[in-house]
C-alpha cells in the first residue's frame, strides 16, 4: 500500500507561506484542530506548529516548509 501523499505542485511552491495539513478522525476533533491552528497564527509563535500528532479521535500532520519567507 502506498502511503505517500502527493500534493498539487501549485500548493507546494511559494516564497511567502505554505501550510500543508492532513487530518484524520472525528469531524468535531478536525474542526477543533483547525480552530487551534488558526489561533496559533495569532499567538506569539506566529505560525501553526509542525509535526505529526496522534491523539484521541484525531491524527494530524502539519507542515509549514515556508512561513513569512523563512524556511523551516
Amino acid at each position: 500500500m502506498n502511503h505517500e501523499t502527493l500534493f498539487a505542485e501549485v500548493a507546494t511552491k511559494g516564497t511567502n507561506s505554505i501550510l500543508l495539513v492532513a487530518l484524520s478522525g472525528d469531524p468535531q476533533r478536525i474542526k477543533d484542530k483547525l480552530i487551534d491552528m488558526a489561533a496559533q497564527i495569532d499567538a506569539p509563535y506566529g505560525k501553526p506548529i509542525q509535526g505529526i500528532v496522534s491523539q484521541y479521535k484525531l491524527t494530524s500532520h502539519v507542515i509549514t516548509p515556508i512561513w513569512k519567507g523563512e524556511t523551516f
